[in-house]
């Protein structure tokens, strides 16, 4: 996530960014808010959306400000503006990661970035590429994402660890690829594109492994895995999203939605095809809810205290408003466009 992991969900994520900051919940953010689901419970972190969230209960994502989005924490009921962009992970350090956003040679580009301990580190790109995001991290420091080249959006799954950029390749065959998650073992999950179709991909101890979708599946997409190595994703069925678990050499439907994060206890979240944050735990489909006055809601991030962290929104914008709004989410991050690449829409 998050990202946002489909066109539905980069739509929902813009509407997020109409915000306001200051009220009751509902005006802090008219139209959205970063919320967090814990023991049966709302928490409304502020205006924006949270993408992960780590053991402690540090919470990140982006916050929408006066003319652009923050990379944003939430922590102990502080609200942290760490810089232009968006944040999309972070350990139990602390370490957060994410993109920020340059301008080199009067264009404006997006790279992969961490903010740790009070300093902003820029991970750099491929040699050749010109863009790049990180969407997880794991308590090594290890970070997964992608590198880019503009206009034609060719990505490599790429690996940032101890300093170096690490290309991790595709599928044989493969046109492009992308990294999404990472665990403590160092496996990382995404997707490769083969004969431009999009293929669920681990790269484990050298391997590239094509984890495929479920029977009849067109589409695939492995987004977050655990220290046990289950991967979480979704896979397309007659035009359907299927929430998808990797499990073994089992895969596993959790029903229809797209899955975003798992757990060390094999809980599950994400989003149902009606567009309301879910959860999948021991076979069960529970229903996350929506906090009062709001409409809708996605969950992005679990921790292994169970502690769910994503958004929620309330308000469809008028056209004008519409207009503006666009405006300024193109300018929010190219990895919403990457995450929009990568799925389609519910």
């Amino acid at each position: 996530m998050s990202y946002w992991k489909s066109s539905g969900f980069a739509l929902f994520a813009a509407v997020c960014l109409l915000g306001e900051g200051t009220g009751s919940a509902r005006a802090q953010c008219i139209s959205g808010c970063a919320t967090e689901w814990s023991g049966g419970n709302f928490f409304i972190l502020g205006s924006g959306n949270a993408n992960g969230i780590n053991d402690t209960g540090q919470a990140v994502g982006f916050s929408y400000g006066v003319d652009n989005g923050y990379a944003t924490e939430w922590s102990g009921g502080r609200v942290i503006q760490l810089g232009p962009g968006t944040a999309y992970g972070v350990n139990d350090a602390g370490q957060v990661v994410g993109e920020s956003r340059f301008s080199v040679g009067g264009e404006g580009y997006q790279f992969a970035t961490e903010w740790s301990g009070g300093s902003v580190i820029h991970l750099g790109v491929l040699p050749g590429f010109f863009g790049s995001t990180a969407y997880g991290i794991n308590e090594s420091g290890q970070v997964a994402g992608g590198t880019y080249v503009l206009p034609s959006g060719y990505d490599v799954a790429t690996e940032w660890s101890g300093g170096s950029v690490i290309d991790l390749g595709g599928l044989p065959g493969s046109i492009e690829s992308y990294a999404f998650g990472i665990n403590n073992a160092g496996q990382v999950v995404g997707y490769s594109t083969v004969s431009g179709v999009h293929t669920a991909t681990e790269w484990s101890g050298g391997s590239i492994i094509d984890l495929g979708g479920l029977p009849g599946s067109t589409l695939s997409i492995a987004d977050g895995v655990n220290d046990a190595g289950q991967a979480v994703g979704y896979s397309v069925v007659n035009g359907v999203y299927h929430a998808t678990e990797w499990s073994g050499s089992s895969i596993i439907d959790l029903g229809p939605g797209l899955a975003e994060a798992i757990n060390n206890a094999g809980q599950v979240v994400g989003s149902n095809n009606a567009g309301f944050a879910t959860e999948w735990r021991d076979g069960s489909v529970i229903d996350l809810g929506v906090p009062p006055g709001f409409l809708d809601s996605v969950a992005l991030g679990i921790n292994d205290a169970g502690q769910v962290v994503g958004y929620s929104f309330n308000t469809v914008p008028e056209p004008a408003t519409w207009a503006m709004m666009l405006a300024g989410f193109a300018g929010l991050g190219f990895a919403g466009y990457r995450r929009a690449k990568a799925g389609g829409a519910l």
